[in-house]
């Protein structure tokens, strides 16, 4: 999901916190961001300066990699709606 939300762009925290809808800065930075940049997938505008005021993260070559694998095999979890949310969510709401 976190690839989905990051994609192309250069985004800030409260982007990807909108994108993913999860209010909680704190779980995307542990649970989320920290894993992917630990494995290289999320780079850091600011790698020197995690907490720097204009961070944003954006997808590393490895990451986007793991974007068109995802999209050739058809299991890409963006919605086509939106994009970022988890094509299941609209199916269980009829969206």
């Amino acid at each position: 999901m976190l690839i989905n939300a990051i994609r192309e762009d250069a985004v800030t925290m409260c982007m990807i916190q909108k994108r993913l809808n999860i209010a909680s800065r704190s779980f995307i930075q542990m649970k989320m961001l920290k894993p992917a940049i630990a494995q290289g997938y999320v780079l850091r505008a600011f790698p020197d300066k995690p907490s720097h005021s204009k961070q944003r993260y954006y997808l590393s070559e490895k990451g986007a990699k793991l974007v068109k694998i995802i999209i050739s095999t058809d299991k890409l979890l963006g919605c086509p709606k939106c994009k970022f949310c988890p094509w299941a969510a609209h199916e269980e709401q009829k969206l």
